[in-house]
């Protein structure tokens, strides 16, 4: 019961910071100013943030249908099941990762 209510917990605050996050402005077309700079950063660490959430959520999703996979088909059912859930992972992980780097190369304007 009280793995359960940890799950529970840990997708709330998942759930709470994509949340939070799927609010952030693009990323400007340059950086002119250090407060443009702070931006920059703050929106590539939240783009980092973001893409941790939904990878973990991934990996706990995958370590679930493993569990599943073992009780329905054996040890080999919980192979395949976890190589299916890799695989997912891994594609959530490229995803974010795009939107990091987007956030985070933002050029200087130049002057």
């Amino acid at each position: 019961m009280e793995a359960m209510n940890r799950v529970q917990l840990a997708g709330a605050f998942v759930a709470a910071t994509l949340v939070f996050v799927g609010c952030s402005k693009p990323p400007p077309p340059c950086r002119a100013t250090a407060g443009d700079d702070i931006a920059t950063g703050a929106r590539t660490g939240a783009a980092g943030a973001e893409t941790g959430a939904r990878t973990g959520l991934e990996g706990v999703k995958t370590a679930g249908k493993a569990v599943g996979g073992f009780v329905s088909g054996g040890s080999a059912g919980a192979e395949k099941a976890w190589n299916e859930g890799k695989e997912d992972t891994r594609e959530q992980a490229r995803k974010g990762s795009g939107k990091v780097n987007e956030n985070a190369t933002v050029p200087r304007c130049e002057r």
